[in-house]
């Protein structure tokens, strides 16, 4: 509590002792009509408003070109500034740069012009003539209402040349006596965070303060001036930027890589700064050094590919050049326990067969990287059945009694009379069953019914079936009976 009380004596002193040096410093410019003499646009007595858009192609025809835009209308705001593009109600200045708005503040603070008393105090004005732009905050008080100090401030913008678009900006300063309203940190006018005055591009990297802002020391604007003329401060736009010594000179700043190279820029009226034509950024592929911490395409990483033997790993970039990750070429497919053809399987190689007939096998080609050999069923005796038994290439082979029926048989094997061939007198029992007539069909790869009797007597015949298999005891079974019926035919 007694530090407190401390701070606000000393500034109560600090006012008192500066004020009567600051009271009607530099003259503000009136004849502009208007109840005030400032002009007839106003804004009613209020905390943080602001005046709706407002044209001023009349005294701009060619706009205001204010870093990198050129407007044609502007807003005023109560709180010591206008801006461009929209409005600003903040009270509390905000330290520049601002990303928010493009601002001109002659003294951005927490201005209250509601205590009354209009037209000879709390009164927000302008005026729009030919090649001029007035903005008068007269005698304003601060927030919460108290108007037992006042502030008495000007912003006078006026056609320039050469370029199209530039113009003069002048700060007059009448009356310095709060810096600070009740909602920044303040009491009675003064601590917490005092009035701002300069420019702000909105861009968070140009911007020139005028000194004293944001301390107490902002309420030597009143008497102080880059001019000469206590209470005025002017500045010229040109190329949508704020003139000041040196402005536009090349430097070299104190960073590295690209953002060593620099441009003189106006941070104060008087002075510029050397400015990185470049900031750091986000490393690239580029033989530069982007992000301005001395090395060059650093961790940029590396990038893998390809499956297995073929995998690969390349950086992603290569003195300045990009570059693209290529797998090695895969090899046939070998028993190593290696995926030669790199496609995600080891020793993936086909089955492999051998033998013939029912004698065939297939096995496994590899097993754990160790090759397989492949090894053939055992033979067995031929018996009718469609089927190579002795596995010699020729199925039925050796077999005398195994006769083909051609309706039954393999689709090309024509018929007469029903199919049924008779045995013939010349028949040899031969591998191929020729039964006797010219051209007899053979009957490979199907399986063959016991003989049958076809009619009384009936020729001796074999009916052919596909994928059929006789059984050998039925065969037996039917033997005696066609001795048989061979005997008793014989017999009449």
């Amino acid at each position: 509590m007694k530090r407190h009380t401390l701070l606000l004596l000393s500034a109560l002193l600090l006012a008192l002792l500066a004020g009567p040096s600051h009271a009607h410093a530099a003259p503000l410019l009136t004849g502009l009509g208007g109840p005030a003499g400032f002009g007839t646009g106003n804004l009613p007595g209020n905390d943080d408003g602001s005046s709706e858009e407002i044209n001023v192609r009349m005294a701009f025809p060619d706009g205001l070109h204010f870093f990198g835009s050129t407007f044609f209308a502007l807003f005023v705001n109560n709180n010591g500034n206008v801006s461009f593009g929209g409005s600003n109600g903040t009270f509390t200045p905000e330290a520049f740069p601002v990303a928010s708005l493009r601002m001109i503040a002659p003294w951005w603070g927490d201005v209250d012009t509601r205590g009354g008393g209009t037209p000879s105090r709390n009164g927000v004005y302008w005026s729009i003539t030919p090649g001029r732009f007035v903005a008068t905050w007269h005698t304003v008080g601060y927030y919460s209402t108290h108007d037992d100090l006042s502030n008495d401030f000007q912003l006078i913008l006026t056609a320039a040349g050469p370029g199209i678009g530039d113009f003069d900006v002048e700060f007059r300063y009448n009356r310095c006596q709060w810096t600070t309203g009740d909602a920044s940190g303040g009491s009675n006018g003064f601590g917490g965070t005092p009035a701002q005055a300069g420019f702000d591009a909105g861009n968070l990297e140009d911007f020139v303060v005028l000194p004293g802002s944001r301390t107490m020391a902002v309420l030597q604007l009143c008497t102080t001036s880059n001019v000469s003329i206590p209470g005025v401060w002017r500045f010229e736009i040109r190329g949508g930027e704020v003139m000041c010594p040196g402005r536009g000179d090349p430097c070299t700043t104190d960073l590295l890589g690209i953002c060593r190279a620099g441009t003189r820029r106006c941070r104060t009226p008087d002075a510029s700064v050397c400015v990185a034509n470049v900031m750091p950024s986000a490393e690239t592929c580029d033989n530069e050094d982007d992000d301005c911490d001395g090395r060059l395409d650093e961790d940029l990483g590396e990038t893998m590919c390809g499956v297995g033997p073929c995998q690969v790993t390349t950086p992603n970039c290569v003195m300045g050049t990009p570059q693209t990750c290529v797998p090695r070429a895969p090899m046939a497919e070998t028993c190593n326990r290696i995926d030669d053809d790199c496609d995600g399987e080891i020793d993936d190689l086909p089955v492999i067969s051998c033998g013939i007939g029912v004698c065939q096998a297939t096995s496994i080609a590899c097993i754990m990287g160790v090759p397989q050999t492949c090894t053939p069923l055992s033979p067995s005796p031929e018996i009718c059945n469609g089927f190579d038994d002795d596995c010699n290439g020729i199925p039925d082979d050796t077999l005398d009694a195994c006769f083909a029926r051609p309706d039954a048989g393999p689709p090309d094997a024509g018929g007469r009379d029903g199919g049924v061939f008779d045995v013939g007198p010349d028949f040899d029992g031969g591998p191929f069953f020729d039964a006797g007539v010219p051209d007899a069909p053979r009957c490979i790869g199907y399986g063959c019914n016991p003989y049958r009797l076809e009619g009384r007597a009936g020729p001796i015949g074999c009916d052919c079936r596909a994928g059929a298999r006789r059984s050998p005891g039925l065969a037996l079974g039917v033997l005696p009976l066609l001795a048989l019926l061979l005997i008793r035919r014989r017999t009449r």
